[in-house]
């Protein structure tokens, strides 16, 4: 597993006997046309019926509609920012998840990993709303 295309391409072709999964939804729909079985989805915390909407659309084998999405996953992912600027993934997923409202959580998270502060948290509200498919579908029907 990888979230680099380059490094989750030379364990594929190391490791040809493993089932392979992505560390990043980004290039998902590309890396199961070579063969990956799923992958360790951060989107999942945010818009899990996108992430199953996807992963559907690849097993399928329905590339021009899972590419859509995965195109899409990259815009959000690269208008966001979040995991740029913080070494943990997990800073990142924990206040994308609070922002999105699939899951009731805080996006604090203990030493040594600081959190988001409010001004990167307002940021993530704003990308939300040019991005409403990653807003869980309960709080977006709600508003």
């Amino acid at each position: 597993m990888s979230s680099n295309f380059d490094e989750w391409m030379e364990l594929v072709l190391e490791t040809p006997e493993l089932s392979h999964f992505v560390g990043d939804d980004r290039f998902l729909a590309h890396a199961m046309i070579i063969g990956a079985k799923g992958s360790y989805s951060g989107v999942i915390y945010m818009a899990p019926d996108l992430i199953l909407r996807l992963y559907d659309h690849c097993v399928k084998r329905e590339w021009d509609e899972a590419i859509a999405i995965e195109k899409r996953i990259y815009a959000f992912t690269a208008a966001a920012q979040v995991y740029d600027r913080h070494a943990a993934n997990a800073v990142g997923d924990k206040a994308l998840t609070e922002a999105s409202g699939f899951l009731e959580t805080k996006r604090y998270t203990r030493k040594p990993y600081l959190p988001i502060d409010e001004d990167e948290f307002v940021q993530l509200t704003d990308v939300l709303r040019r991005f409403p498919e990653f807003v869980y579908r309960k709080k977006r029907d709600a508003d």
